[in-house]
């Protein structure tokens, strides 16, 4: 909690001016707007400029808390959630400080009151899907509608639009991924789940990464002469990565296992000159061979063998 007086230094400064280097499109873009989305885009930019004057750290609930609470308010805009205040910093950021980037999404669509007014019962929805328990999306969104029909019901005179279900639920998808994912699942399944895709390396060249994968074929295999079922065999196939060549396989009738492993890389590994020899109608040679780097099981994390 902040006292009155408490961090004058540090948080009390003058909001700064607007900057003044305009982007070259201002007059017809920017000018050409009403008057009330003009103040609406330059009160957006002098929060953001207050706030990246003053934060220390990212752009968390945490660090933008505290400093919405002191931040004084600009004529032209409410002072934004920290989610919002985030939301307006990543777009302004990423359209290389932009002022463009912080007109109201909604102008073009009526009213901007009326298209804003509901957001403080987003918020409070938004809280409720944000839980361990993970609920649905129709269950926050019926929770936010029923808040906007007990609004309407205790005012008297315009009656308050909430969101479609398709806008709230729009709303819900861009919110940034894990975060969502923490306050859902957690901290540590959030992790895994986001720097399982960072962390994957492509290799550089043939046979620095080979992956097997175990197939039972829809094939019910017969006897020669007494035609009798033999059994469904399972495909053992090594696959490169860098070439997507087949480098070698191993059929078998039994379940995967050690021994058809260790088939499956003798094939891999040694010359398949026998292959032309045993079917001259044969077009190209089959010149995969060699030594294995990294042998991985396909779909899974577990290293079966590496050789330096």
């Amino acid at each position: 909690m902040f006292n009155d007086g408490l961090f004058d230094d540090e948080f009390n400064q003058p909001l700064p001016k607007v900057e003044t280097k305009l982007p070259q499109n201002y007059a017809k873009d920017l000018q050409a707007l009403p008057e009330k989305i003009k103040n609406t885009t330059f009160a957006k930019l002098k929060y953001i400029q207050w706030l990246e004057a003053n934060i220390q750290g990212g752009w968390t609930q945490k660090n933008l808390e505290p400093l919405l609470k002191v931040m004084p308010e600009v004529e032209g805009e409410k002072k934004p959630s920290w989610r919002t205040a985030a939301r307006w910093y990543s777009a302004y950021t990423n359209a290389d400080k932009n002022i463009m980037a912080l007109i109201p999404n909604h102008q073009k669509k009526g009213n901007r009151e009326r298209d804003t007014a509901t957001d403080k019962f987003f918020e409070k929805a938004l809280e409720r899907y944000l839980v361990k328990e993970k609920p649905s999306v129709a269950s926050a969104y019926k929770y936010y509608a029923d808040l906007v029909i007990i609004e309407n019901d205790s005012v008297v005179g315009s009656v308050l639009k909430p969101l479609t279900y398709k806008a709230f639920k729009n709303r819900i998808d861009n919110l940034p991924q894990y975060e969502v994912m923490i306050a859902r699942y957690g901290k540590r399944l959030a992790d895994i789940a986001f720097n399982k895709v960072e962390g994957h390396t492509r290799p550089t060249r043939v046979l620095e990464k080979v992956e097997i994968d175990h197939t039972p074929l829809d094939l019910i295999l017969l006897d020669d002469e007494l035609h009798i079922p033999l059994g469904r065999p399972t495909l053992t196939m090594l696959v490169d990565v860098y070439s997507h060549c087949i480098v070698g396989f191993y059929f078998s009738f039994s379940e995967p296992s050690y021994d058809a492993v260790r088939r499956a890389m003798l094939n891999a590994m040694k010359p398949k000159n026998e292959v032309a020899e045993l079917y001259p109608d044969t077009v190209n040679e089959w010149k995969c061979a060699g030594k294995i780097e990294t042998l991985v099981e396909d779909q899974a994390p577990k290293v079966l063998i590496h050789t330096p």
